[in-house]
């Protein structure tokens, strides 16, 4: 049931966006524990995958030695987390400082490239940690794992980064236009 309703979020965000979710090009991974696999991904009209995985040239699902993105988190630790520890500062101020910093370099590397600076990537990275504990708060109270899932598909695939591009498009978009 709860498939459909993704289906129709889905559609929904077609209608509104303009682009096309290529049903039959689609993959669906699961993450944990899913039963009933199959019925579900016939349900969305897509293939059924496993991960480790590559999407667009990047891994996912990946070993953490895998992982191509394992310098930047050394980076980060080495010279904001540790330091922040170092400091007497506690340990969940520093991580929240590090990941403050890295929606910074996110920014960053969004906003140069499009010269323009609106901050969508940083408020979109930011909106995570609400996230995280809302999650948590919810997955305790109905003890479900599939309210996590729930969570992450609607708030960060479907209305977090793609809502960013999105932002993003459109500011680029508008002052193409009113320079013309």
């Amino acid at each position: 049931m709860q498939i459909r309703h993704l289906r129709a979020i889905l559609t929904i965000f077609e209608g509104i966006s303009g682009l096309h979710v290529n049903w039959h090009k689609s993959c669906l991974y699961p993450v944990n524990q899913v039963t009933n696999m199959q019925i579900l991904a016939e349900n969305l009209g897509c293939q059924m995958d496993s991960l480790p995985t590559k999407y667009l040239g990047m891994p996912l699902g990946a070993k953490n030695k895998e992982v191509k993105e394992q310098p930047v988190h050394k980076w980060m630790v080495r010279h904001i987390y540790f330091p922040c520890l170092r400091n007497g500062i506690p340990k969940a101020i520093a991580l929240l400082i590090a990941f403050l910093v890295s929606a910074v370099f996110h920014e960053l590397c969004i906003a140069v490239p499009c010269r323009l600076f609106k901050f969508w990537a940083f408020i979109g990275i930011m909106f995570q940690v609400p996230l995280v504990i809302l999650t948590n708060f919810l997955q305790n109270q109905f003890q479900s794992s599939m309210v996590g899932n729930m969570m992450f598909w609607c708030f960060f695939c479907i209305l977090g980064q793609p809502m960013c591009v999105l932002l993003y498009y459109h500011d680029v978009m508008n002052r193409k236009g009113s320079a013309r």
